[in-house]
């Protein structure tokens, strides 16, 4: 049996546990038939990182994710796939504070102000950490890290003359 974008929506949403994010900033957490167009541009960003075009631009289909064989390339792609939607979710956030702090959803509005106040920064907290942690996993497993940057100078295209504060050029 071939792995399809269902597999990788379910493994996503429940094995990594990612559905409880994404409805906390309103998007979809619980689709896993294929078709959750909240996970779509993680997955695709996962697939193309880790060496996998997909046929469409776009979308993701079973057929690109039944190339994922190998079940490394498999782990990889979902690692991944698990911090571009965290990172989706940090995008949105700004959400979250509103359904827990501003105009509470029902789950939060037996709460007193304060106390959703704290929740929203509890749960923010642990999505920054969440990130983190993820991201340091990715970078350790996969050797993903960026160079370091190094110190150097940008020319902007033009002499400039240097003067000392008594007009002498240095």
């Amino acid at each position: 049996m071939s792995l399809t974008r269902a597999n990788l929506e379910n493994e996503l949403i429940n094995g990594y546990s990612l559905g409880f994010w994404l409805v906390e900033v309103g998007l979809d957490g619980t689709t896993v038939s294929g078709s959750n167009s909240s996970l779509n541009t993680p997955i695709r960003d996962a697939m193309n990182v880790a060496g996998f075009a997909t046929v469409d631009p776009i979308n993701v289909a079973d057929a690109d994710v039944a190339m994922l064989t190998d079940p490394d390339s498999l782990r990889q792609v979902l690692d991944i796939a698990n911090y571009r939607v965290l990172q989706k979710v940090m995008q949105c956030w700004g959400r979250a504070e509103e359904r827990i702090v501003i105009s509470p959803a029902a789950q939060y509005s037996g709460l007193s102000e304060q106390t959703r106040v704290l929740l929203f920064e509890r749960k923010s907290k642990r999505l920054r950490t969440q990130i983190d942690e993820t991201l340091a996993r990715i970078d350790r497993l996969y050797n993903f890290s960026s160079p370091p940057l190094e110190g150097g100078s940008i020319g902007l295209g033009m002499i400039q003359d240097t003067v000392d504060p008594n007009g002498n050029p240095y």
